[in-house]
């Protein structure tokens, strides 16, 4: 064990695997060959510096970079033409979305690959390869696109009105697996209000949870936001999540389809939980042809439900048992 500074943040050993990505097997051997940095308290456990995670992190990364070049390269060939956003998802398993950004960028910029801006959208195809000859096929996925992008979001049941279909396939969730539904876009619980700081209110309304549920047999007061989008919720919505429901006494819930690794480390240090719902979830009608091709060719996770479906049954009795 090194020294550090002592008022540095650091975490624990179930945050540091998450953070990390590897197995509480991988994590302790480091420590038993001492190969990692650590503290150890008073009743026996491991902190982990942020420092120590943060070089791992990087040598994790520059490791991973140099492995997915190949890879990257290769699903741009084999895709023809490929779209920002449809690469990032397609290698989600493997990178973080910022991470194909920028291996994407260093390829471009040394040539290995060529790229070209067109309709608003950047694109990617091979260095053998002309624009012309898969400017068609870029043209197809851009209007495959389209038809996820613009399909309707609000929704409206039993004069009840939901900014997103997905939050009403959430509310049905919470309800059959045992969760009470207290309150639906709301600012205020058991006395308390929520009053933004005026230097970060934007224009529109103002923000609010979209749920607060209870779990009885935890006596446990959740309060959610849920972000259905491709992109990971971004780290200022995630902040003001947890300060709305700091100000209400309130366990902060996020539902949202991917989540990034530093948002798990968040919600870890103040006791939050997020749940990944892992498809972007839509309401039928969809074009049956469209869906095919969008989940197949462009690897675009498409969820089109009409009842809440299973997995996030699942999820919500996962957190159940967890607490």
């Amino acid at each position: 064990m090194s020294t550090y500074d002592l008022s540095e943040e650091t975490f624990s050993t179930h945050q540091t695997i998450e953070i990390l990505g590897v197995s509480s097997r991988t994590l302790y051997r480091w420590i038993n060959e001492d190969k990692i940095r650590y503290l150890r308290t008073s009743t026996g456990r491991y902190r982990i510096p942020k420092s120590e995670v943060d070089r791992i992190k990087k040598t994790q990364k520059q490791s991973v970079l140099k492995r997915m070049r190949e890879v990257i390269i290769d699903t741009v060939k084999n895709k023809g033409v490929a779209y920002l956003r449809e690469m990032q998802i397609t290698l989600e398993d493997y990178l973080l979305h910022e991470d194909t950004d920028e291996v994407l960028s260093v390829l471009s910029e040394s040539g290995e690959i060529n790229t070209i801006t067109y309709e608003g959208n950047r694109w990617f195809f091979s260095k053998d390869t002309s624009w012309e000859s898969i400017r068609e096929l870029a043209e197809h996925k851009k209007k495959l696109m389209d038809i996820y992008i613009s399909h309707p979001r609000n929704y409206t049941r039993r004069g009840v009105i939901y900014d997103d279909y997905s939050e009403m396939l959430v509310e049905d969730a919470l309800i059959k697996t045992g969760y009470v539904v207290v309150s639906k876009n709301t600012h205020y619980f058991n006395g308390k209000e929520y009053h933004q700081a005026s230097e970060l209110r934007r224009p529109g309304r103002r923000r609010d949870l979209d749920y607060i549920a209870y779990l009885k047999d935890k006596d446990l007061y959740f309060g959610m936001q849920i972000k259905n989008r491709l992109e990971y919720p971004k780290l200022e919505d995630v902040h003001l999540l947890i300060d709305i429901c700091t100000t209400l006494d309130l366990v902060p819930l996020l539902v949202t389809r991917l989540s990034h690794p530093r948002i798990y480390a968040l919600f870890g240090t103040i006791q939050g939980e997020v749940i990944q719902m892992k498809r972007y979830l839509l309401q039928p009608p969809f074009p049956k042809e469209a869906f095919s091709e969008i989940t197949t060719v462009l690897r675009i996770p498409l969820g089109v439900y009409q009842w809440v479906p299973d997995f996030l049954l699942s999820r919500f009795r996962e957190l159940r048992e967890k607490l």
